[in-house]
């Protein structure tokens, strides 16, 4: 059965997500050692392709330049950090994503995959990076506790605080792509 059958079976959107998870937030092998050490060094750029309006290409002085958030969350290490960051939801909606009360019908049925310079990637449900849809934001993050995130996490990175595990908290992020189901 494909993603039209569960929807016209009654399933709806959780299971379409639930499924988009599953199916492309599975995580390749990592990189080399010196592909890995050299996106934790390079030059910092995100990129907002896929069925979007209009690709962007932001460097992180661009990303830097936009409107942020800051958020409190616990890390990996279990303690507690401060996260300053852009909403993912601006980013989208820059490249053209609807969102607000834009965000209906088909459109519901896009996810993110954010894709990491280690081969890394996890998925979002559109309405889980929209605030009239969810809680709080997810940020794309470029600011740890006042300072630039560890070089271990790359200059730019995701923070998903109301994430119950880590798993979508996708370190030295280099692409938002928007897939439609």
């Amino acid at each position: 059965m494909g993603f039209e059958g569960i929807t016209r079976a009654g399933i709806g959107f959780a299971a379409v997500a639930l499924v988009t998870v599953a199916g492309l937030a599975g995580c390749r092998p990592a990189a080399e050692p010196a592909k890995k050490a050299a996106a934790t060094t390079g030059p910092a750029e995100v990129r907002v392709i896929g069925d979007v309006g209009q690709s962007l290409v932001l460097t992180a002085d661009q990303v830097a330049a936009l409107p942020h958030r800051t958020i409190r969350a616990d890390g990996h290490d279990h303690k507690p950090h401060t996260y300053e960051g852009v909403p993912v939801a601006l980013l989208l909606a820059k490249a053209g994503v609807p969102l607000g009360d834009r965000l209906r019908g088909t459109a519901l049925a896009q996810c993110v995959v954010v894709e990491a310079a280690d081969g890394y990637r996890a998925s979002f449900a559109i309405a889980e990076l929209d605030t009239s849809f969810s809680p709080g934001p997810v940020l794309l993050v470029d600011r740890q506790d006042g300072a630039a995130p560890p070089p271990s996490e790359g200059r730019l990175r995701i923070a998903a605080p109301s994430d119950r595990r880590f798993g979508r908290w996708v370190r030295m992020v280099t692409a938002l792509r928007v897939r439609r189901l």
